[in-house]
């Protein structure tokens, strides 16, 4: 079939077509579909086989003959035509700025044969290698609107394009259906073709054409009137489908014996190379479709590419691309050499980043007319970005200094140019409308909480950017409403241009292939308008079979946000390896803490790191012999330190914003230290406290809990978190994040605190507008009486992120009558793998946009402070779910919205019969033991009946004579009161008691949940216990020696309860 076609589509000699078609229908079946040494090896067999039949055709010659002769630029004036052949006229007009390299001009000329032969053809290449590009021109050229009259010459009809994104979702049922689509949609234009109406057409263009006074016109006229439309079905992406636990792509083995050129077919798919293999399609497809293996490009390819994209210019910027058309050749070696060697043993560079790279240089030298050190730097860091700081500097800085710069670097690299630099660069260039397509940008970073450090730094805000997570939301994660609900959140802020962050989505991002790509199309050049903003440019986002024709600014941003094992290829699990194609469309930022304690945005930045660990040091004077993970709970190495001075830069740049007064270098680097030292202690451990290793901080106390029952304190402050860190008069919202080791509330306690009443409560209706438990109505009316309702709501009540966004915008919007402080604490159980801890990030992101929109409202009538309670554990455990390096719990990263502390223990003391212990230390014992002698009674009751608990009697009428000895005046129990009353005050007041007791409970493991204060009430009575016991055998041994029914066995091997 394939010799035919090139045969009949051919004029002069005879018996030269011949062998022209021969050699190109061998091309087509076989030269395409081997590598490179295969196809030198092909050639020359091929070619000596017809020298030895006397013919003169040389394979590769012709081959590459018949490709060239497919194409002109759209910049060019003139037709070519191929002067031996007035039969064949061939016009595929290709856009300026397109390389017609090898690569490109093989898919053009595979897919053009196919879609003409109606052949199923398959590309494989890398990414980057032109096959989507190739197509979309193709597309183009042959659609009704747009084509060529002259391509109906060699057979080529009008094509209606199906299109089908694959994915790992994909399943055959999908695939089928589509396919089924399109050949029901041929067979009805195939219908029409044959109404009267048609027919009525064709006369009228026949009596037109014969009046024509040009008769090679009007014999075109003729040809063009029996042209006929056709349907090809595209696969795009089709490698991805390869993922999917359901092997779709076994469904095309019927499809393709079944097709009987009904259809066209044309396949794209990536080629993937890593660990040393190349996964191909199995042989069973290869037989039934024409198989394309795309080259890999020469240097020599590299090179036209380079100088295509940088001649891409109007006449009044091609004097500033003169020097770096020199550097064209520099370009090539570099880039050469960073694929080759680098730290990964996959494709992390590739192609596209070459062609962007070439590109920015352009966009660049166009802005400012030179060619410096500090603009190659950036060109080079941005497109060959994502590493560590370590493996740039081993891999990336030399080569550049080689062969950009002669060896003779001049600036300090990291100086401009740090990951925060580069990323700001690129949302803001995306503004520029002179500017090329700037890819978009991928976030990796150890902790994906870290992407909030792009709102601290300023880079951007989170009014002005969408953010959209991966629900872990019970009934999201397997729900198609919830896909299309974010398909929507990316279809308003494509529209208007926005920056959108994406987070844990694997569903979608198979889905944005297109989007990615940036090859943005237009509609019969139509121009729509939507607001205030006009559109021309449109892209696909394809969910399942389906795609979706969605409108896009050229402004959009899109930055998605990874795991250095996902993007690194680290993770145990190939599953969670992010895609080598999904990989080459970004721009990619590795947040390398080693890097970021050195550069930032902040010019004092440098200064007030040094400041930071020296006011530390002074504070915690122990600090040099203990990690800082013993101090601080959650602390992650770097990482904290780093979100908590772009904290307090966002503070600084919040309150000097609009100030005429100018604050001194030396009084923000002060500042910044006092302020972060704040943040430290407010989440060190209370162990620290109690040990006394915390100095210079006497106006600082660790927190008791979360409210404070009326105590009289020893300390003239405050100490419950609701009333230090809460609203206050003149902020009326407060988001705070509490970590805690002690276990949840379950009870609904009414709370007597210093400013009136504490009110728990529990509603589980998602909907109710009712903030105020109903037992206290009767305080309602009593305008004296302060009430402030603590309302506890577990995670795990809500199945929905609209239900969870829902509930909470009620309580930021609700206006009850009684403007009362109105708190809500979302209580969310320590993460055991990576999933919860996306899931707890994701649920903070929803309140915080919550509140953010609440306070545009600038109404501070009524106090709303939300509480997101985070439950961690004692005992820290190593992730092994997708890398080695993290820790389950929540990371000590800090944000600008949120207050975060830790408490150790959240109802208060009183409530809970146990001794307050937050504000004391070991070196000074009194309050220790003036708190002890209040709460005695209480203690002595709660260990006396474990006391008797742990005795062993012989007759049971002991126990009640012991219990009788405790309440009587006889001289026994006068006897027994005494020695238990020293005996208690022993424990209680010296330091061989409870203070020996509090000591032992530091340096002993802690139990995997529960709060300090409580495990020392259960050690204290724990001691108490026995003691009790240990006299009450004594006492009753020395008064009755003798009678053998009162022996008492004191059992030692009792536990505690």
């Amino acid at each position: 079939m394939l010799f035919l076609w090139f045969f009949n589509h051919r004029g002069g000699h005879w018996s030269s077509n011949a062998i022209e078609a021969i050699i190109l229908a061998l091309a087509q079946c076989y030269y395409y579909r081997l590598n490179q040494t295969s196809r030198e090896q092909y050639s020359a067999t091929i070619t000596e086989q017809i020298i030895s039949k006397n013919y003169k055709q040389d394979f590769l010659t012709t081959l590459q003959k018949e490709e060239k002769e497919y194409v002109y630029e759209k910049s060019k004036n003139k037709n070519i035509l191929r002067p031996s052949c007035n039969v064949r006229v061939v016009m595929l007009v290709i856009p300026a700025g397109i390389a017609q390299n090898q690569a490109f001009r093989e898919n053009v000329f595979v897919m053009l044969v196919g879609l003409a032969t109606k052949t199923p053809t398959i590309v494989v290449g890398r990414p980057g290698s032109s096959k989507t590009l190739a197509m979309n021109v193709l597309l183009s050229n042959l659609s009704s609107s747009a084509k060529n009259k002259m391509l109906s010459t060699i057979g080529l009809d009008d094509f209606f394009v199906l299109s089908f994104q694959c994915s790992k979702m994909t399943t055959s049922a999908m695939i089928e259906k589509r396919w089924k689509q399109a050949v029901d949609y041929q067979n009805k234009i195939k219908f029409r073709l044959c109404t009267l109406g048609f027919v009525l057409f064709q006369l009228f263009a026949i009596v037109v054409s014969s009046e024509m006074i040009n008769s090679d016109e009007a014999s075109l006229s003729k040809d063009s009137s029996k042209q006929t439309r056709s349907v090809v079905l595209w696969l795009d992406e089709v490698g991805l489908a390869e993922w999917s636990p359901h092997r779709p792509l076994k469904v095309l083995h019927k499809l393709l014996e079944d097709n009987n050129n009904k259809i066209a077919f044309i396949g794209l798919r990536f080629e993937l190379y890593f660990f040393g293999f190349n996964w191909r399609l199995d042989a069973a497809k290869m037989n039934r479709l024409i198989l394309h293996q795309v080259p890999q490009p020469k240097d020599s390819d590299l090179k036209e590419t380079a100088d295509t994209i940088i001649k891409e210019q109007s006449e009044t910027t091609k004097s500033m691309s003169k020097e770096l058309e020199v550097r064209i050749p520099n370009i090539t070696l570099l880039y050469r050499n960073i694929t080759q060697h680098n730290p990964f043993n996959f494709d992390f560079f590739g192609y596209r980043d070459f062609y962007a790279l070439a590109s920015y240089l352009k966009y660049k030298i166009q802005k400012h007319s030179s060619v410096t050190q500090d603009l190659l730097m950036e060109a080079a860091l941005r497109n060959f970005g994502g590493m560590t700081k370590k493996d740039i500097e081993i891999y990336l800085l030399p080569k550049i200094k080689s062969y950009w710069l002669n060896d003779d670097l001049q600036i300090d690299p990291w100086k401009c140019h740090t990951p925060l630099h580069l990323i700001k660069n690129n949302i803001e260039q995306a503004q520029d409308e002179e500017s090329p397509d700037i890819r978009n940008i991928m976030f990796i970073a150890d902790y994906p909480a870290m992407w909030k450090i792009l709102f601290d730094s300023g880079i951007t805000s989170i009014q002005s950017t969408e953010v959209i997570f991966g629900s872990r939301f019970a009934e999201d994660q397997s729900s198609a409403m919830y896909l299309y609900q974010i398909i929507e959140k990316m279809r308003r802020t494509m529209n208007y241009g926005g920056l959108c962050i994406l987070l844990q989505l694997d569903q979608l991002y198979d889905s944005l292939y297109d989007v990615l790509n940036q090859k943005y199309e237009t509609i019969d050049n139509q121009k729509f308008c939507y607001l205030f903003f006009c559109f021309e440019l449109y892209c696909r986002i394809c969910v399942g079979g389906e795609s979706i024709r969605c409108r896009i600014a050229k402004k959009f941003r899109c930055a998605v946000v990874v795991s250095k094992a996902e993007a690194h290829h680290e993770a145990q699990e190939s599953k969670y390896h992010v895609p080598v194609a999904f990989l080459s469309r970004f721009e990619k930022f590795y947040l390398d803490p080693t890097l970021l304690e050195d550069y930032s945005l902040d010019p004092l930045w440098k200064c007030k790191w040094e400041k930071l660990q020296q006011m530390q040091e002074q504070a915690f004077f122990d600090l040099k012999q203990a990690s800082p993970s013993t101090f601080f709970v959650g602390f992650v190495k770097s990482y904290t330190y780093i979100s908590l001075l772009m904290n307090s830069f966002h503070q600084n740049r919040q309150q000097n914003f609009g100030s005429e007064h100018k604050v001194s270098d030396e009084e923000q680097i002060e500042n910044a230290g006092q302020y972060c030292l704040k943040m430290l202690l407010q989440n060190t451990s209370l162990e620290k406290f109690l040990r006394n290793h915390v100095s210079h901080c006497d106006d600082f106390k660790p927190y008791a809990d979360i409210v404070t029952f009326s105590i009289q304190l020893f300390s003239n402050c405050t100490i419950d978190v609701i009333e230090r860190e809460g609203t206050n008069e003149t902020v009326s919202n407060v988001l705070l994040q509490i970590v805690t080791h002690d276990y949840q509330v379950r009870d609904n306690p009414i709370l007597d605190g210093r400013h009136g009443l504490y009110v728990v409560t529990r509603d589980k209706s998602l909907n109710s507008h009712r903030y105020l438990a109903t037992s206290l109505d009767e305080y309602k009316t009593n305008k004296e009486i302060k009430v402030t309702e603590i309302r506890f709501k577990d995670l795990r009540d809500f199945v929905r992120e609209t239900d969870f966004t829902c509930y909470v915008t009620d309580f930021l919007s609700h206006r009850p009558e009684h403007k009362d402080h109105r708190v809500l604490v979302i209580a969310c159980e320590s993460p055991m793998n990576n999933d919860m801890l996306a899931h707890h990030a994701h649920t903070q992101y929803l309140i915080e946009k919550a509140a953010s929109i609440n306070r545009l409202s600038n109404d501070t009538s009524w106090k709303k402070t939300i509480v997101l309670l985070c439950h961690r554990s004692n005992k820290q455990k190593k992730n092994r779910d997708r890398t080695n390096t993290n820790e389950f719990g929540y990371p000590l990263i800090f944000s600008s919205m949120w207050k975060r502390v830790f408490l150790d223990a959240l109802l208060p003391s009183k409530y809970a019969k146990e001794v307050q212990i937050n504000d004391i230390c070991i070196a000074n014992m009194s309050i220790l033991s003036k708190r002890l002698e209040g709460n005695g009674v209480q203690l002595l009751t709660n260990s006396y009946e474990q006391a008797l608990n742990h005795l062993n009697f012989a007759d049971n009428d002991l126990v009640q004579i012991v219990r009788g000895h405790l309440t009587s005046s006889s001289p026994a129990g006068k006897k027994l009161q005494h020695v238990m009353k020293k005996l208690l005050n022993d424990i209680l007041v010296t330091e061989k008691g409870a203070l020996a007791c509090l000591k032992a409970l530091l340096e002993e493991r802690l139990d995997d949940r529960g709060s300090l204060r409580r495990q020392f009430m259960l050690n204290l009575t724990h001691q108490i216990k026995h003691a009790t016991a240990e006299s009450y055998f004594v006492f009753s041994y020395s008064n009755d020696q003798t009678n053998k029914n009162y022996v008492i066995q004191y059992n030692s091997s009792i536990d505690v309860v």
